[in-house]
């Protein structure tokens, strides 16, 4: 997905390609390690809706569907605060409790 994003910087040939491949691929690889987890914690399905966002925004970007890329980054972007917040949530909430 990265070397699509190159590509598509510098105008080359074969960037659709690259950004379509990379983002079924993220889609397809995370959603399938997601099912087979045995136990999801709420951290799983915040990555999942993260990695999702990724994926549908590379994929939109290749197949050249402008209208969806600002809520798309949009969503992208919820799903990296909700995942930092939860890792700050998780390392230091938790531990005025446990005191």
């Amino acid at each position: 997905m990265l070397l699509g994003l190159l590509f598509r910087l510098q105008h080359w040939a074969g960037a659709s390609a690259l950004l379509l491949g990379g983002g079924g691929t993220l889609v397809v690889l995370y959603g399938w390690w997601f099912a087979r987890k045995v136990t999801k914690s709420r951290l799983d399905v915040l990555k999942l809706s993260y990695a999702l966002s990724l994926g549908l925004w590379s994929l939109a970007l290749g197949l050249g569907w402008r209208p969806l890329l600002p809520w798309l980054s949009g969503l992208m972007m919820l799903g990296f605060w909700a995942v930092l917040l939860n890792f700050v949530y998780v390392t230091y909430g938790r531990r005025g409790a446990r005191r």
